[in-house]
This record gives structure tokens, C-alpha cells and sequence, in this order.
């Protein structure tokens, strides 16, 4: 990914729509660019768009701790700072945030300063497969960002060097529920390459392939969700007409975003694809 024409383009992607993202798609004060998961118990929007970061807070409540000593938390494509500012206001460790957008960057810098963590968060504007001088962590984790990458082989080979042993990482994103390889002129790959360009998803991959990569690098998988279920998806008239956008011989990174999201919604209906939290322990 790293100064390839797909990182410039997925920086450009949110370039132009991060703004977009915090004034149209979710609260600017949660600091939100992921989905609402209306998980077990979740009553309101504002909970269900912070619901990934409570599945965060179990893994780091359940000791990933060195000696007594907050361990140090890693955001592989932190957005606007929204997580990693929660998650050092509530556990007083330190995070290190990671976009390779300068607005995103700019925004989490304020956001850390305004909830008084600007000592406990860092932001850079850094590949996360690059992983550069920052100091060993004991956790790192991505939100809906390793489908971004250019090509996910990059990333194991990275989170060895950011983790320590033992050490753990979590992801949350789409992943495809097939490894076959489908004909250009069936509805499943139609749709599947309509959310792939809408989005900048080059790095979607089947979750089986996803897997072997991380035991390939010496990563174990712990814990397996599956958080489909709890996501809520459009009824088929507004999705309908949402889809009728892909009739429109116009582009820009806005329209290309909506085309995008429903493009993964019938996705996430047909069952083509699944949203997933994975945690991995690296194993030496």
C-alpha cells in the first residue's frame, strides 16, 4: 500500500469525505467513521456506534498488562481519534494512532486536546504496514481500515514488529464468505466489486484466506464474532433506490461512497459478505 496509486487513493477518499462523514453519516462529537452495531443491550445510536470500542475494552479489561504497567495500544487507521481517545480516557493507557490522512490527523490532535489525553495520544500520518520507530505494543488494533490496504500480506509481517510477545491484535471489518472465485457475470461479483471500488477495498479478502495469513505469521486466532446480525441494514425499497445510482455516469468521492454502502449492504444481505471482530495472540 505504502506510496502505491491505492494509498493515494484511499487518502484522497478521506480527504474529501471525512468531513462529509462526521456532518452526514454519524455524531461529530462521538468521532465516529464505523458502523452502528446494535449489539446485545444496545439501546441508542450513540452506543451502537461506540459498541466495537466496548468489545476493545473487554480485551484490554481482561489483562494486557506488563507489570503493573498500562500497556501500549496501537490504532491501525485511527480516523479522527474518535476510539483511541476513549480508550485512553477510560484506561489511562497510552495510543499511538495511525491514518495516512493529514485531515484525520489534524482533527484526532484537537480531539485528544480537547478530552485533555493530548499526554496519553499520539497521531500520525503513517502506512500502518510501515511500522517505523514506534515503541512495542501491547495491543494494536483496526477498525474497518485492513480492507483499505493494497494487499493484506503486508500486515502480519508488520504486527510482528509492533507487538509484543504474547502480544495481541484486533480486528473488525468485511470480510467475504467464499473463496471462490466468481464468474464476472454473476450478482455476487457484480455487487462485490461495486463495494470494493466504491469504498477503496482492494484489501477485501475471504475471512478462510485472512486466517491462514495470520497462522502463516505465527498468529492465533482467539475470538471469533460474527457481528452481521446486530448490524441494521436498509429495506429493500430505499436500497432499491440507492442502487439506482450506479445508472449515473458520475463520479465523486461522495456519490462514490454511497454507491459504495449500498453496494455493501446487499452484500451483507445476500450473505457475500460478513462483519467480523477478530482477536489474534501473537505467538512468540
Amino acid at each position: 500500500m505504502k506510496n502505491s496509486h491505492h494509498s493515494k487513493s484511499v487518502a484522497a477518499y478521506y480527504e474529501r469525505n471525512t468531513t462529509w462523514f462526521l456532518r452526514f453519516g454519524e455524531r461529530t462529537d462521538i468521532g465516529s467513521l464505523h458502523r452502528a452495531v446494535w449489539g446485545p443491550g444496545v439501546r441508542t445510536r450513540e452506543a451502537a456506534l461506540v459498541y466495537v470500542d466496548t468489545l476493545i475494552d473487554e480485551v484490554l479489561e481482561n489483562g494486557v498488562n506488563t507489570n503493573g504497567a498500562p500497556a501500549h495500544c496501537i490504532d491501525l487507521g485511527c480516523g479522527v481519534g474518535g476510539t483511541a481517545v476513549r480508550l485512553a480516557k477510560q484506561h489511562q493507557v497510552p495510543v499511538t494512532g495511525l491514518t495516512i490522512s493529514r485531515t484525520q490527523v489534524a482533527r484526532a490532535r484537537k480531539r485528544a486536546e480537547a478530552d485533555a489525553v493530548s499526554g496519553l495520544c499520539s497521531f500520525r500520518r503513517q502506512d500502518m504496514t510501515d511500522p517505523g520507530d514506534i515503541a512495542p505494543a501491547g495491543v494494536a488494533y483496526a477498525i474497518e481500515s485492513v480492507s483499505h490496504l493494497d494487499t493484506p500480506d503486508r500486515l502480519f509481517p508488520a504486527l510482528n514488529h509492533y507487538l509484543r510477545p504474547g502480544g495481541l491484535v484486533i480486528i473488525c471489518d468485511d470480510f467475504e464468505t467464499s473463496e471462490q472465485t466468481s464468474n464476472r457475470n454473476d450478482a455476487r461479483y457484480t455487487w462485490i466489486q461495486r463495494f470494493r471500488k466504491g469504498w477503496r477495498l482492494k484489501g477485501l479478502r475471504p475471512l478462510s484466506h485472512f486466517i491462514h495469513l495470520a497462522h502463516e505469521h505465527g498468529f492465533s486466532l482467539i475470538d471469533n464474532r460474527n457481528l452481521t446480525p446486530f448490524l441494521r441494514l436498509y429495506d429493500e425499497l430505499p436500497l432499491y433506490l440507492l442502487h439506482l445510482l450506479h445508472l449515473i455516469p458520475f463520479r465523486s468521492h461522495v456519490v462514490d461512497s454511497i454507491r459504495g454502502g449500498a453496494a455493501g449492504q446487499r452484500c451483507l444481505k445476500e450473505g457475500w459478505l460478513e462483519y467480523r471482530f477478530l482477536v489474534f495472540r501473537k505467538n512468540h
